[in-house]
């Protein structure tokens, strides 16, 4: 897609400095670092072992930055969710004919599940070794900091012992949740702009899940 600067100023930045950009989309991380050493892009996202490499190589790394008036949309989340908690998330295999959630789904009514798969998973793990840094494991509710309206810090202290990571406390919570063996389930992996992680993340709570008996 090609965008040319418009005729006037900017009305908060004035006059930019280009004429015209133009954003192309690429998949693979690879191949944008490639278009990138190659003088085709001037700008790209890439995990962090990518972007070290082009550290080396002089480029300069540009982090998102978070403000406290900005919200949420200055930086990214990365959220698993469980599908059929809400109206908008229901899907054909989810809701029975009279509407209603099908309450042979696992996740769908059953609040042990979703605390034992929250327990099953090591944040601090998955933020060292697949987001491997700038990353903060601050979300103790979802889309909410502590800089954002409606922060309950109550949360940080509840936490551990309802969501901290405890694999011998999920197998007990699936067991009693009627899963003493577990069970099987589907996740959508897909390329996010902002979270070139999100599919190595996800691949790594797979395997999280497995050991505690949740087969994605």
């Amino acid at each position: 897609m090609l965008y040319e600067r418009a005729p006037t100023p900017h009305w908060k930045h004035g006059t930019v400095d280009w004429k015209e950009i133009q954003m192309t989309w690429t998949l693979e991380e690879p191949t944008r670092q490639a278009q990138i050493l190659a003088g085709e892009t001037h700008l790209t996202e890439l995990n962090k072992d990518l972007t070290d490499d082009l550290v080396t190589k002089g480029y300069k790394l540009i982090r998102s930055r978070r403000h406290r008036a900005a919200g949420p949309d200055q930086f990214r989340w990365a959220v698993l969710r469980h599908r059929g908690q809400g109206h908008r998330s229901a899907t054909p295999k989810t809701v029975g004919p009279q509407g209603k959630l099908d309450p042979e789904a696992a996740l769908d009514d059953n609040v042990k599940v979703r605390q034992a798969i929250n327990k099953a998973i090591n944040r601090d793990e998955l933020l060292q070794g697949v987001v491997q840094g700038p990353g903060q494991r601050r979300c103790m509710c979802m889309a909410s900091i502590p800089d954002l309206p409606g922060w309950d810090p109550t949360w940080e202290k509840r936490f551990p012992e309802m969501y901290g990571y405890d694999p011998a406390a999920a197998k007990r919570l699936l067991a009693e949740a009627g899963y003493p063996k577990g069970f099987k389930a589907k996740a959508w992996l897909f390329p996010f702009a902002g979270a070139p992680e999100l599919i190595p993340l996800m691949e790594a709570v797979q395997i999280q899940l497995r050991e505690v008996g949740i087969e994605i």
